[in-house]
């Protein structure tokens, strides 16, 4: 990777220099995660980091859209962050890491960079690698092959772990360490599932011979650590409460170059977070004796160079909303700027969501944290016009927090767990954060055409048709739940991936 500074050596685990805490954690979908985070002790993205004291913080299968990355989510205080989001299908997959800054800020950052001689590995926001210095590290979410026996994916996924393993070795042959973190989608051996799945036939025998290719020259470090114990498991199916009976498998990883295994002090399953979170436990690494990058410019990556979370007069999408909710729905005012922001919303949703072009590959959204200036403050007051056209765009915060089972809606299943025939994360759209219906007009939104006190309606005269169209309008609305509701339950019950 490219970098300007110098980059220091590993001084020691007795030595002068830090330490270094890192969380790894598939949470099935940012979306519904975030709210329960901020429900919770920790009460924000912020409390959360610093409860754990993290010096980074990598997660994966976020299931966003970069347009969708709010400020919110990059700027966390105190940290930046690095973001893969999948470009090939929308609210999939995707990756993001945040590092402790300016004490590990990265000296270069790259998502989706791994090439493989196949442009589509690069299009699924699997990866996304920072530069720390004392070394690289690579956070990665792995592909599914799919469900038994056809496996429609597998041929992808072995050149995927191909081209994984290449890129490590390229970085150690450069020299440079290198940290592995992430949902491989594996589990390495019959001691890390559950006796009731049958290990053999559960992978295809050139997934294992890659994943143990590149275990041999990057140790998998909590095996290193724990290396007679069973029942340690990191992902359990939801449909069937497999979590209650410990009925799950380990296939998140930390993998290190054997020149830091010396610093490994300590590496765990955290087994105190609500399962409800994610089918997913996180894991905690914790590195002493390493010295951080010396003093660099800002990689191209930096929220120096995202004037998108960056500009004190951007309104965030939620002070919109809060806007449009001050109008009052029905009145003729807000009628009447419904109607102007139903003329103005492309160009308005435009400038809510739409990232600074980086020249990096991949798609990456970054960003680090800035205190709010006055204008920041008074950000809601400038969204209230574009308020009713980025409705849709905000549904994946007031979605996940609305309606029954909402923490857990558009979670992924292990789908070949099914019948006993594998362990994986099965991959799906984040359906609670990615709105899959076409935006609802600007001027519905604000109350156009709801009947008033008097008989009329915000747009013209009352009567019989208007009463007519009303209930055409009702039945409408009846129909379009009911479609929503049947889609959500074969979401959530059908077969994902």
């Amino acid at each position: 990777m490219d970098g300007s500074a110098e980059k220091p050596l590993p001084v020691g685990s007795d030595g002068p220099g830090e330490t270094f805490r890192l969380m790894c954690w598939n949470i099935n979908g940012l979306a519904p995660t975030l709210p329960n985070i901020k429900l919770s002790k920790h009460k924000s993205l912020e409390g959360f980091f610093r409860d754990y004291q993290l010096s980074a913080c990598c997660w994966q299968e976020i299931k966003l859209p970069e347009a969708k990355v709010t400020k919110e989510m990059a700027c966390v205080p105190g940290y930046e962050s690095f973001w893969a989001t999948s470009r090939a299908r929308l609210g999939y997959s995707g990756c993001t890491t945040w590092v402790v800054s300016p004490a590990w800020s990265p000296v270069s950052a790259q998502a989706d960079c791994l090439g493989g001689g196949a442009e589509d590995i690069d299009q699924e926001g699997r990866v996304v690698i920072t530069d720390c210095g004392a070394f690289v590290l690579l956070n990665v979410y792995a592909p599914n092959a799919g469900d038994h026996p056809e496996r429609p994916r597998l041929a992808f996924k072995l050149r995927f772990l191909q081209a994984l393993l290449e890129k490590m070795q390229q970085l150690s042959g450069s020299g440079q360490e290198v940290v592995l973190v992430g949902d491989l989608n594996i589990a390495a051996a019959a001691a890390d599932v559950h006796p009731s799945f049958s290990f053999d036939g559960m992978y295809a025998a050139e997934e294992l011979r890659l994943l143990h290719e590149l275990m041999a020259s990057y140790p998998d470090v909590w095996r290193k650590l724990h290396p007679e114990d069973t029942g340690c498991y990191t992902v359990w199916e939801e449909r069937t409460n497999a979590r209650a009976f410990n009925r799950g498998c380990r296939i998140d990883y930390v993998c290190v170059s054997p020149g830091l295994l010396p610093h490994v002090t300590s590496c765990e399953i955290l087994t105190d977070l609500p399962p409800k979170w994610s089918d997913h436990a996180p894991l905690l690494l914790e590195l002493r004796g390493l010295a951080p990058p010396a003093p660099h410019p800002p990689c191209p990556l930096s929220s120096s160079r995202n004037t998108r979370f960056n500009d004190p007069k951007q309104p965030s999408i939620l002070a919109a909303l809060r806007g449009s909710k001050q109008q009052g729905p029905g009145s003729s005012k807000a009628g009447k700027a419904g109607q102007t922001a139903s003329k103005t919303a492309p160009a308005a949703a435009a400038t809510l969501v739409a990232p600074e072009r980086q020249p990096a590959t991949g798609t990456v959204a970054a960003g680090t944290s800035s205190r709010p200036s006055p204008a920041q403050v008074t950000e809601g007051k400038e969204g209230q016009s574009a308020a009713a056209s980025v409705a849709e765009g905000a549904s994946m915060q007031l979605g996940s927090v609305q309606g029954e089972g909402s923490s857990q809606q558009g979670h992924q299943e292990l789908g070949e767990d099914q019948g006993g025939k594998g362990c994986t994360t099965q991959e799906a759209p984040q359906e609670a954060g990615v709105s899959t219906q076409p935006p609802v007009p600007a001027a519905a939104a604000a109350g156009i055409n709801k009947p008033g006190p008097s008989g009329t309606s915000a747009s013209g005269p009352g009567g019989a048709g208007s009463k007519a169209g009303g209930k055409r309008g009702a039945a409408a609305s009846k129909d379009e739940k009911a479609a929503k509701s049947q889609k959500s339950i074969k979401s959530f019950f059908g077969k994902k991936g």
